[in-house]
């Protein structure tokens, strides 16, 4: 520019030509930030910086994980008969590509002589295609040099330092893009491979539920008949010990319900059935339910009156299984970890909400452990002497049930005092 400053007309000329370089890498910059994979990338290359920068032909090649071999990732201009036998290549083959990752640094050249000059080993095949000047650019993303894109030219010409400065912001901008791609299908294949594990446990865990289901209700079927005294008389003891026996057989089908429910959730195929409901009927319903496991322990479950709306009682549509189902999972839950006092269900309308509580005066639940609670397979009291038993999925199905009935499930709890868990589901009026 100092040259020329006193020239207006030379001033003007290259004032043009930075406004038509600014623009051109500018066009190309937005048509790389769209490209979501290697190939992408390459296509750009070709397809519009080729023709940009005035080149016939040209490549990009990216480096193997050993960073000796070449890996021809897209090309153009070339003889395919050519090509063919470069795809992969070593990098010390003697070509100008092999000098700017050796180098770290691009390579120019102003003419074919240069080729004969510094790479007699492929000078010959450039010579064959009519190819002269050449322009290679080092990639680097990742932090580390990973490959190399080169513009060939068909005649003899020089690189002055602003298109050189140009050419090198333009594969500057290659491999920020190639790195988005890495990147991208890395976090593609994690997901795949992480929907894969999910899909594999769940059929696992449907499999294995169904299998466990079988024999139980085979053992309760016998259970029943030996209890009604279909093999003979039954003394108040052997009574005494089939009802352990049901009571256990169905606190494992329990368990392996809930196993199934939790590997239809999370393979999606957990289906809803919308039903109008009045909602006293649901909570008298799970309280029975739930009834044998209180007056094991001496608890009372009390279901507070349920409050009418308006001129009618309390209704709503849902899916009365599924509702009744996460109600017996928290009582359950506040049973099992209630050893004196009582459990109580309520039930109230909240603007368009519907609201149950079901409150305990349990052990209650420290507040780092209130967001652990709901991650399946989670128990507070982790180890092998915890005082109640479970798979820990309670709570992650009923929240996931309640979700998909449009609804969400909440807690307060006050460590030694107890808890409530709240449902929330859309109330129909």
């Amino acid at each position: 520019m100092d040259e020329f400053s006193d020239d207006p007309v030379q001033l003007l000329a290259i004032a043009r030509r930075a406004a038509v370089q600014a623009a051109t890498l500018q066009h190309l910059t937005a048509a790389l930030s769209s490209t979501l994979s290697e190939e992408q990338v390459g296509a750009v290359v070709l397809r519009e910086a080729l023709p940009a920068f005035g080149a016939t032909a040209g490549d990009v090649v990216l480096l193997d994980d050993d960073d000796r071999t070449f890996r021809v990732l897209c090309w153009m201009g070339y003889p395919e008969h050519l090509v063919r036998s470069w795809m992969r290549y070593p990098v010390d083959t003697g070509t100008p590509g092999g000098e700017v990752v050796r180098g770290a640094a691009p390579v120019f050249l102003d003419s074919f002589s240069e080729w004969e000059q510094h790479y007699p080993r492929v000078a010959p095949i450039i010579g064959q295609v009519h190819l002269a000047a050449y322009a290679g650019l080092p990639l680097v993303f990742g932090g580390l040099l990973r490959g190399v894109v080169s513009f060939n030219f068909p005649e003899d010409r020089s690189f002055p330092p602003e298109e050189r400065a140009m050419l090198l912001a333009f594969a500057a901008q290659c491999a920020q893009a190639l790195e988005r791609a890495r990147l991208f299908s890395a976090e593609q294949r994690a997901r795949l491979d992480a929907e894969s594990a999910m899909r594999a446990k769940a059929d696992f865990l449907a499999v294995m539920s169904h299998e466990l289901r079988t024999p139980l209700t085979s053992i309760l079927g016998y259970q029943e008949l030996l209890a009604d005294g279909i093999s003979g008389p039954v003394t108040e003891l052997q009574r005494q010990h089939l009802s352990r026996i049901e009571a256990s057989a169905l606190h494992l089908l329990g368990l392996i319900d809930e196993l199934l429910t939790f590997s239809r959730l999370e393979a999606g195929r957990e289906s809803v059935k919308l039903e109008f409901a009045s909602i006293a009927a649901i909570l008298d319903s799970a309280a029975a339910l739930v009834a044998p496991l209180a007056a094991a322990k001496s608890l009372a479950v009390v279901v507070d009156p349920v409050p009418s709306l308006g001129d009618r009682d309390l209704s709503t549509t849902t899916d009365c299984m599924k509702l009744q189902q996460v109600l017996v999972n928290l009582l359950s839950n506040a049973i099992k970890f209630t050893e004196h006092g009582q459990v109580t269900m309520s039930a109230r309308a909240a603007g368009d909400d519907l609201m149950i509580d079901v409150r305990d005066t349990g052990i209650g639940i420290a507040p780092e452990h209130l967001d652990r609670i709901f991650q399946p397979f989670s128990q507070v009291e982790q180890h092998s002497t915890r005082r109640a038993g479970g798979t820990g999925l309670g709570l992650s199905v009923s929240r996931q049930l309640l979700t998909l009935l449009g609804g969400s499930l909440g807690v307060e709890s006050t460590l030694g005092q107890g808890s409530v868990f709240r449902v929330r589901l859309p109330l129909t009026r």
